[in-house]
């Protein structure tokens, strides 16, 4: 058993947007008594030095004093023997030469949503993702996409007592705003999409020929904006529809997620426990009332992805390299649709 992950993490900053969660993933690793914390990676020396500085304020019990490289140094992680496990917040744009880097050099690898950038033609699109797939095989390394939401599954399923396949499932997002700045449509499905999708795949959906569209719409107003995505997927024995609802509003709404799968309904909140730390509220709407509280979903999926690497068993980590590449690629699919529909002028609200 491996005591200790080594550990890289490329980009654990604040992204440009706003909206990357690069800090947050850094914050857990860096708190998780199965990590060695050992180098931060930022686009340049004084960018990652702040950030170290930041992070020692942040975590004055567990200050960071691992190695602080600029991105023109990002070889030499590769090379290391002490590293196990390369933690990716960069752009999307910077992951391919980053996840093949990881990969060629015997490392594991966790990657921020999505998994690739975009391509000019579904052909590049697929051999990128084959060349991914053979590599990681032959590796034997992990390949795990941060969805964080899919680790809400088995915790619904076991509190509320909903099976493994439904007939009907209802995804809600919400997302803040970032400064009351609504964002346009194709940016939020964008952002939030493979949230849902994530949590799709841990109810059947297991390959890209059983995913189907429906329709997609868009809605917008001067203070909220929500996309619609409905269709179907097929699994062994049976069929599941989905409606699913990316929503951004002006007005704060603690609700990040409305999950509804046949008849139960659960609310999806965060908030914090007398200790100062974030925690996820699970609350059955439907009779009988039921409330559950669990850790923060990004704390419990950066807890089993360590504890899978320390048992070198990659049929325990919480999103697996297949997984992580069907999602990629119904991600795409879902954006091309949505895109191609939509391309027409938008109906305001």
């Amino acid at each position: 058993m491996i005591m200790g992950i080594g550990t890289a993490i490329i980009g654990p900053g604040k992204s440009v947007s706003g909206y990357g969660i690069g800090q947050y993933v850094a914050r857990e690793f860096m708190n998780d008594p199965m990590c060695e914390l050992k180098v931060f990676v930022g686009r340049n020396a004084e960018r990652v030095m702040h950030l170290a500085e930041d992070f020692r304020r942040l975590n004055p019990q567990k200050p960071f004093h691992g190695d602080l490289l600029s991105v023109d140094r990002i070889h030499e992680i590769f090379k290391r023997s002490d590293i196990d496990l390369i933690v990716i917040c960069s752009p999307t744009h910077t992951h391919e030469k980053l996840i093949l880097g990881a990969l060629e050099s015997g490392k594991h690898v966790m990657v921020e949503k999505p998994l690739l950038g975009s391509y000019d033609t579904r052909e590049a699109m697929d051999r990128t993702l084959e060349k991914i797939a053979v590599l990681q095989k032959k590796s034997g390394k992990a390949l795990v996409t941060n969805c964080q939401r899919s680790i809400l599954v088995p915790h619904l399923r076991k509190a509320f007592d909903i099976p493994e396949h439904v007939s009907s499932i209802s995804i809600e997002m919400h997302n803040k705003t970032i400064d009351g700045r609504l964002e346009n449509d194709e940016f939020l499905l964008n952002l939030l999409i493979s949230h849902p999708l994530s949590i799709l795949m841990k109810f059947g959906l297991k390959r890209v020929a059983d995913f189907h569209i429906d329709s997609v719409a868009n809605e917008q107003s001067a203070l909220s904006i929500a996309v619609l995505v409905n269709g179907y997927f097929n699994y062994v024995t049976g069929r599941t529809h989905f409606y699913i609802t990316l929503k951004q509003a002006v007005e704060y709404c603690e609700t990040i997620l409305l999950f509804k799968a046949n008849q139960n309904t659960v609310k999806v909140s965060l908030e914090k426990n007398d200790d100062n730390e974030v925690q996820t509220r699970l609350e059955l709407m439907t009779s009988p009332h039921q409330t559950l509280l669990i850790p923060d979903q990004l704390k419990l999926f950066v807890q089993q992805t360590l504890n899978a690497l320390s048992k070198n068993d990659l049929h325990s980590l919480p999103f697996s390299p297949d997984e992580s590449i069907c999602l990629y690629r119904i991600q795409k699919i879902v954006e091309e649709y949505y895109n191609e529909v939509t391309s027409q002028p938008k109906y305001n609200v």
